[in-house]
């Protein structure tokens, strides 16, 4: 009885054994990641992209995923010109980086149908970066704009 257990106690730890993996991540890969992130929506240094990203790069499921990134840094190059990005953590794996990350700004030009109010303004940000070749080749990016309007709806314009 005592062997059967033993048997029946390994096979449970089968499908765990993906999980902890012994291969080692792509060196520099979450730094890579990072500063994919800090290029494109920070720096809008579009110029670098092939270097990030592989040709048939995703993002949010769309093969459009070059107009997509430099339409989000547009965007909040014009409500927030003065935009930073701090890294919070990381965690990657053989192919897959996931960063989590704050972005910071005073709130100068519109956003959404929000006037601006000359605060500055933080939210949150996720990256989750599937690598191929070395290279970006699909990204779900999540940033919270929906808190952020809700906050910059809350707070009222300078000089009110």
């Amino acid at each position: 009885m005592t062997t059967g257990f033993r048997h029946v106690a390994l096979v449970a730890l089968l499908p765990l054994q993906g999980c902890v993996d012994s291969t080692v991540p792509t060196a520099g890969q979450a730094e890579f990641a990072f500063e994919a992130t800090r290029a494109l929506l920070i720096e809008e240094d579009f110029d670098r992209w092939d270097h990030f990203f592989t040709d048939d790069a995703e993002l949010n499921g769309s093969d459009l995923a070059f107009t997509i990134m430099r339409g989000t840094a547009q965007n909040l190059h014009h409500s927030f010109p003065d935009v930073q990005v701090r890294l919070m953590e990381q965690v990657s794996s053989v192919d897959k980086v996931v960063t989590r990350f704050v972005l910071e700004g005073t709130h100068t030009g519109s956003f959404s149908s929000l006037k601006p109010t000359n605060k500055r303004v933080t939210f949150d940000g996720i990256c989750v970066d599937n690598f191929r070749d070395g290279r970006i080749s699909r990204r779900f990016m999540l940033l919270d704009l929906y808190g952020l309007g809700q906050r910059l709806a809350a707070q009222p314009t300078s000089g009110s």
